[in-house]
């Protein structure tokens, strides 16, 4: 099995799901500008619409342009009739990723993993219950097809017991654990996401708050979370022209021998310029041009 070689390095800030059996919805899905187009299986639609949503996803992938956008589908649980019917039928179809729900052991993504064969699927397991944070570096590492792997903090609350509020303190170690595991096996970290879609200034506020703990990207329920959220994953012009300087500063150094390298009077050791690397890459991928990002 080989995935696509760019499918680790593609960039993810907001990944949008579209409800599979809304055809309105898939069609002008792409004019937001999300990264990645989630057309969803799972809890978006009942169950007596479960076969005709697998359709017209499969008809969707096949037949529109995403204006290129990532195409991923999330599938119903694997383990169960629907989630194998939603992996058989999209086998046949050019989606990138699947996004596989409740995975709380690494066997349950590796029984994906030998269904889609040899087939270049990218796989996000969601981590949205307590067993499937306290094992996600097991999951994270459980196939060469898993590319990131992402939070679902309403289920896990659910599974907790626990109320979600707005701040969201009772996620935070959550929170924290998928990030750290995510890193930890050289994969993404997805966020969670932000369900009061006319509350703009606290998606933004919540998506800072993701990347504060290593996030790099965040799910998003509502097309106008788009925008905040690629802005807030976006590096500023400020940060970008002081990563450009550290790189420069740092090749600089290396070429004329100098076993000590600083910058404004502040040392620069390897894990400034591989942050600073990190700032340009995405920088890049977003497409901000040599001014760098608009906000400052």
């Amino acid at each position: 099995m080989m995935i696509a070689t760019n499918a680790k390095e593609r960039i993810r800030r907001s990944m949008l799901f579209v409800p599979g059996n809304n055809p309105s919805m898939i069609q002008t899905c792409p004019i937001y500008g999300a990264d990645t187009i989630i057309l969803d299986l799972e809890d978006s639609v009942a169950p007596s619409q479960k076969d005709a949503a697998r359709r017209l996803v499969v008809h969707a992938v096949r037949e529109l342009d995403f204006a290129g956008a990532e195409i991923a589908v999330r599938v119903n649980p694997p383990d169960t009739e629907d989630g194998k019917r939603d992996i058989e039928a999209l086998k046949h179809v050019d989606v990138q990723v699947l996004l596989i729900p409740k995975a709380e052991t690494p066997e349950y993504v590796v029984g994906v993993d030998r269904q889609l064969g040899d087939l270049p699927t990218a796989l996000i397991p969601m981590l949205e219950t307590p067993a499937g944070v306290l094992r996600g570096s097991e999951i994270a590492a459980s196939c060469g097809r898993v590319v990131a792997i992402a939070f679902g903090a309403e289920d896990y609350a659910t599974s907790m017991g626990i109320q979600r509020t707005k701040a969201g303190r009772e996620v935070f170690t959550a929170r924290c654990l998928v990030a750290m595991a995510a890193r930890a096996c050289g994969v993404a970290a997805i966020d969670t996401v932000f369900v009061d879609v006319n509350d703009e200034e606290g998606l933004a506020a919540d998506t800072r708050e993701a990347i504060s703990v290593g996030f790099e990207g965040k799910l998003s329920i509502n097309p106008r979370q788009v925008e905040t959220i690629n802005r807030e994953f976006t590096p500023t012009a400020a940060q970008i022209d002081r990563a450009r300087r550290v790189v420069e500063a740092y090749e600089d150094g290396i070429r004329r021998g100098l076993g000590a390298i600083a910058l404004d009077g502040k040392m620069i050791d390897m894990p400034v310029v591989q942050r600073a690397q990190t700032v340009l890459k995405m920088a890049k991928a977003a497409g901000c041009d040599g001014a760098g990002g608009e906000r400052e």
